[in-house]
């Protein structure tokens, strides 16, 4: 749980064929392009990831591709879609408009799930071992709903899957267990035992909203809404959620090391040890009669 990357604005660019470690510089897009796309998202605070259809072979020549716009911010989530033909158009997108809640119409509203599956091996190789066959299976149900995709963080929870508009994280997911995973959420739920977090929150809201909804089992996506939040301590978080009728929490956590260090991901060089969150204080406030 808490391990989905703070993302609040992205760009998924379709880029069929192979990809390297760095996906958007180290592709069949002209590099001078990648380079300052990678540079104009960086300024704009956007996040770009590149996405292509599971198990088909490059489709050379095609005339169109993708490209989604999102939103997974605490209070919005959006994602919208518009086809280019040349990939130059991608400069010409203003993509400061992508930063607020409100949606920026550079295309079309998707009203269906949308399903991305990191299987970008060369940056670790488990993404794509364990992350191709997740992708054919939701393929085989949600068809053109969903995507393989370049790294999205938390190699050591591969098979990794985002689902937009929201901008869920699940990870450890098996290509047995995918269509269940993307069933719930598609019917509105969160299936828990793998859920990492919501992305538009950082990762000591993620504790937080992760233990209210263990708590209380309010596994809707659009049970709890985020309140204020601060900080009272380096590494510490206060949380304030409400949910259905009127009920609300209070959560405390702090981040704590965890031990022993261990190799976190197939490629890494050295052990780390990655942040653990506990659970200070999870309190049910009055109800509100509103």
């Amino acid at each position: 749980m808490a391990t989905a990357s703070h993302v609040r604005s992205w760009l998924l660019v379709e880029q069929p064929g192979p990809w390297g470690r760095d996906a958007l510089t180290a592709s069949r897009l002209d590099r001078a392009l990648a380079a300052t796309l990678a540079d104009r998202a960086k300024l704009a605070g956007v996040r770009v990831i590149l996405i292509r259809r599971p198990g088909r072979p490059d489709p050379e020549g095609s005339p169109l591709r993708q490209v989604m716009f999102g939103a997974t911010g605490p209070r919005a989530a959006w994602l919208e879609r518009r086809w280019i033909a040349d990939p130059a158009e991608l400069l010409d997108l203003e993509l400061e408009r992508l930063r607020g809640d409100e949606r920026p119409g550079l295309g079309e509203l998707i009203t269906d799930p949308v399903m991305l599956v990191c299987v970008n091996g060369t940056h670790d190789r488990c993404c794509a071992t364990e992350g191709r066959p997740v992708a054919a299976a939701l393929a085989t149900r949600y068809g053109e709903r969903v995507w393989e995709c370049s790294h999205i963080g938390g190699d050591r929870f591969a098979g990794n899957l985002v689902v937009f508009p929201h901008g869920l994280y699940f990870g450890r997911v098996t290509a047995e267990a995918a269509p269940a995973v993307a069933g719930s959420y598609a019917a509105g739920r969160i299936e828990l035992d793998h859920y990492r977090g919501r992305c538009g929150f950082d990762m000591l809201t993620q504790a937080a909203e992760h233990a209210v909804r263990e708590r209380t089992g309010l596994l809707g996506v659009d049970d709890l809404r985020l309140g204020g939040r601060s900080s009272p301590g380096p590494g510490e978080r206060v949380a304030h959620f409400a949910g259905p009728d009127g009920s609300a929490w209070r959560v405390r956590v702090k981040a704590v090391p965890t031990e022993p260090a261990r190799a976190l991901t197939c490629s890494a060089l050295r052990p780390a040890t990655p942040p653990h969150y506990d659970v200070v204080e999870l309190t049910a406030l009055p109800r509100s009669s509103g």
